[in-house]
């Protein structure tokens, strides 16, 4: 009984380390998406990576920064005020 609980969490705990692994956005090509300037493309990639509703503030940055270098200025501003409400602290991006 004891082997058979332990079996079964260790599944679970792998299963949840491998569901978080898929969910990562493969940095290499956000960096060609950023170097050849294709801001639109970096915008559209992150937002197909992580659906809504996203709350890492990491990657509301990182789609917020990309929107905005697009001159998608509404959604970008939607962003930074999502990052903005969820930490109230970070002056910085007000700016």
């Amino acid at each position: 009984m004891k082997y058979t609980l332990l079996l079964i969490i260790l599944f679970v705990l792998n299963l949840s380390a491998l569901a978080q692994q898929s969910n990562k956005a493969d940095d290499a090509l956000l960096l060609e998406y950023y170097q050849n300037q294709r801001f639109s493309e970096a915008a559209d990639y992150l937002k197909k990576i992580y659906p809504e509703p996203v709350i890492d503030l990491k990657v509301l940055s990182s789609i917020a920064y990309a929107s905005q270098m697009a001159g998608r200025l509404p959604e970008a501003e939607n962003y930074y005020q999502r990052i903005y409400e969820a930490d109230t602290t970070n002056t910085a991006i007000l700016f």
